[in-house]
C-alpha cells in the first residue's frame, strides 16, 4: 500500500480518478524498466510474502508476480478488481496464415471495476452511453511485453513456423490437394514456357533485344577506343551465330508445327470430345461410371444395360466402340480417319434418339455407311 500511495502522490493523481490511478500503477510496473519478466527460478527471501519480495528485493518473475502486486495495489488504494487468467497470443504464423496458441501464452492479468461515477463523461454521453450506467470493467496487463519464442533454441521456432507447411503439403496431401497445389500450377508453368518457345514474336524481341544489346556493345566499345579489327571480326560472328542460331529456331518450330503429328493437339481436343458427349448421354439415362471403372468397363456395362432396356442387341458393342476410338486418339496419339469419326458421330446421334424416344425401335440402321459395326474395319464404302 505504501508503494502504491507513493507513486500516485509523486504523480500528483487524485485517488479519485481511479482511471488515472489504475493506468499509472500498471505503467509503473510494465514500463519503468525496474520489473523484469522472467520465467526463470528466481531468489525469494522465505521471511517475505513472495509478493513483496518481488516488489521489493528480487523485482524478476512471470505474470503471476505482476497481476497478483497490481490487484494488491489497486485493492489497497480501494479500488475493486480481479485476476483473470487466460491466453495471450501475438504469434502470427506465416506459413499457414494463423495465430498459433500454445500452453507458453498461458497469461495472468487483471481487471478493475469503475463504477459509473468515475468513468469518463465522454464515454456515459456517448452513443451507448446507457450500457454503461453500471460502471464497467478496465482491462489491465502490468506485465512487460515479451516474446516467448526469444528463449526457444532456434529449431524450435523455425520447426514452429514450418509445421503447418509440413501438416498441410506432407501429411494432410491428398490428390486433390496434389492436383491444385502441385501438378497444376506445374502443368500451366510448362505450358507457358512451351508456347513462349513456340511462339516467332517471342523469338523476335528475344532477337530484337540482343541486336540491340550488340549494337550498344559496339557504340561503347568504339568510344572507349579499344577498337580492334580482330575485335570487330569476332563481335560480327558471334552477331551472324546468334541470328542464324533464332532463325533456325524459328524455322524448326514453323515446320514441326506443319507436320501432322504436331497438329492434333487442338484436333484432339475436338475429337476427344466425343467421348464426354457419350458418358453425358448416357448420365441422362442413369448410367454413370463409378469411380473405380475404366471407361471401356463402363462402356460394356452400359452397354449390356442398353440391350437390356432398348430390346435390341445391337447396343451391346457400340458404346465400346466409341471408347475404343477414344483410347485411340487420347492414349494412341492417332488421328481417326473421317469415315471413323462420321461412324462414331451417327453411333451418338443415334443414342440420342433412342434415349429420347425408349419405347419405340431406335433409328440406328445396321447397314450404316461406311461402316460394319461386329468387325471393327472404319474403311469407307
Amino acid at each position: 500500500e505504501t508503494l502504491a500511495r507513493q507513486w500516485v502522490q509523486q504523480a500528483g493523481i487524485p485517488l479519485e480518478q481511479r482511471m488515472n490511478v489504475a493506468r499509472l500503477l500498471e505503467a509503473r510496473l510494465k514500463y519503468s524498466g525496474r520489473f523484469r519478466y522472467s520465467l526463470h527460478g528466481q531468489p525469494r527471501n522465505p521471511d517475505l510474502d513472495p509478493v513483496e519480495d518481488f516488489v521489493r528485493e528480487h523485482p524478476e518473475g512471470h505474470c503471476e508476480y505482476f497481476a497478483t502486486t497490481l490487484a494488491l495495489m489497486l485493492r489497497s488504494l480501494g479500488i475493486p478488481c480481479r485476476v483473470v487468467v487466460g491466453y495471450l497470443c501475438d504469434e502470427w504464423n506465416p506459413a499457414g496464415g494463423f495465430f498459433q496458441v500454445r500452453q507458453w501464452h498461458a497469461h495472468m492479468w487483471v481487471e478493475a471495476y469503475l463504477s459509473a461515477p468515475h468513468l469518463p463523461s465522454s464515454l456515459l454521453q456517448g452513443e451507448y452511453g446507457g450500457l454503461w450506467r453500471y460502471g464497467g470493467w478496465l482491462r489491465l496487463d502490468p506485465t512487460p511485453l515479451t516474446d516467448p519464442l526469444q528463449d526457444q533454441p532456434f529449431y524450435v521456432r523455425w520447426a514452429s513456423r514450418l509445421h503447418p507447411l509440413w501438416a498441410h503439403y506432407i501429411v494432410e496431401l491428398d490428390r486433390f490437394r496434389q492436383t491444385e497445389g502441385i501438378y497444376r500450377p506445374l502443368q500451366e508453368a510448362l505450358r507457358s514456357v512451351a508456347e513462349r518457345l513456340q511462339d516467332p514474336a517471342w523469338w523476335a524481341a528475344v532477337g530484337s533485344q540482343i541486336w540491340q544489346w550488340l549494337e550498344r556493345f559496339w557504340a561503347e566499345w568504339r568510344r572507349s577506343g579499344w577498337f580492334s579489327w580482330p575485335g570487330f571480326v569476332v563481335s560480327f560472328l558471334l552477331g551472324l551465330v546468334g541470328g542464324g542460331v533464332i532463325l533456325l529456331v524459328q524455322k524448326f518450330h514453323r515446320l514441326r508445327l506443319q507436320r501432322p503429328a504436331h497438329r492434333p493437339a487442338a484436333l484432339t481436343r475436338q475429337v476427344v470430345e466425343f467421348y464426354h458427349r457419350l458418358e453425358a448421354l448416357l448420365a441422362g439415362y442413369g448410367l454413370r461410371r463409378l469411380p473405380g471403372q475404366t471407361p471401356l468397363e463402363f462402356a460394356q456395362q452400359a452397354g449390356a444395360t442398353l440391350a437390356q432396356r432398348l430390346q435390341d442387341p445391337q447396343w451391346q458393342d457400340l458404346p465400346a466402340q466409341v471408347v475404343r476410338s477414344f483410347y485411340q486418339v487420347r492414349f494412341g496419339a492417332q488421328n481417326l480417319p473421317p469415315s471413323q469419326t462420321q461412324h462414331i458421330a451417327h453411333i451418338l446421334q443415334s443414342l440420342k434418339k433412342a434415349l429420347k424416344q425408349p419405347g419405340k425401335e431406335h433409328p440406328f440402321s445396321l447397314s450404316c455407311p461406311g461402316k460394319d459395326r461386329f468387325s471393327g474395319d472404319y474403311s469407307s464404302s
